[in-house]
């Protein structure tokens, strides 16, 4: 857990970050949301259409030798039950750590559904950590499949990473969120937390504007 912690730390220090670069950032997780409607493959749409929320890491950076690390940037927004309204952009910084015998880094795009309201209430804390303070499966594949490792999609959270185009469950237990409050101060240009900008209301940025409206339509059968 304090390697984790270490990592979360690296991530959100290593460099000052700009309006530009969360501009990027969003920017990356629309094509990320972009690529998954184009799929054929993937997502169920059942879980699609009940999805309370989504946190989307677009490049996130796995490296492996001996002992195993990946980390990046998140965006997530949560989407209104009343109205079916996808909230304006928070940001999160997700950590992993993992022992094995693995050798290796790559760049990955992370994609996480969050599945009930409980799931989205946990991303309210200073710190969550997967499958402890909520629970997390790695997201059963096809399009019209149904969830048959967990058939009536109980999970809080199901985990997907995309490789050649096509999204695939991934295990992310034991990794660990936090909210990204420089993140979040650049591209809005004022502190706000998590709970203002998910279940508030904030001024939209103009690379949110996109970003929210190919959720809806990623999100809507």
């Amino acid at each position: 857990m304090r390697t984790i912690l270490a990592l979360l730390s690296l991530i959100c220090l290593s460099l000052a970050v700009s309006k530009e670069d969360m501009d990027r950032l969003v920017e990356n997780s629309t094509s990320v949301i972009k690529e998954l409607r184009a799929g054929t493959e993937g997502i169920p749409e059942e879980l699609l259409k009940k999805a309370r929320g989504v946190i989307v890491c677009p490049g996130l950076i796995k490296g492996a030798f001996i002992f195993g690390a990946g980390g990046g940037n998140c965006v997530v927004s949560y989407k209104n039950p009343n109205t079916g309204e996808w909230s304006a952009p928070a940001f999160y910084t997700l950590a992993q750590a993992s022992f094995g015998f693995q050798i290796g880094v790559e760049s990955v795009d992370l994609l996480l559904v969050v599945n009930t309201d409980r799931g989205m209430r946990s991303l309210l804390r200073s710190k969550v950590k997967l499958g402890a303070d909520v629970s997390v499966a790695a997201g059963p594949a096809g399009r019209s499949a149904s969830a048959s490792t967990d058939i009536n999609l109980k999970a809080d959270i199901y985990s997907y990473s995309k490789a050649r185009g096509v999204f695939a469950g991934v295990s992310l237990q034991g990794a660990v969120l936090i909210p990204y409050e420089d993140g979040i101060t650049a591209y809005y240009g004022k502190k706000l937390t998590p709970r203002e900008i998910l279940f508030g209301k904030v001024h939209m940025p103009s690379s949110a504007i996109e970003f929210t409206k190919t959720l809806k339509a990623s999100t809507t059968f």
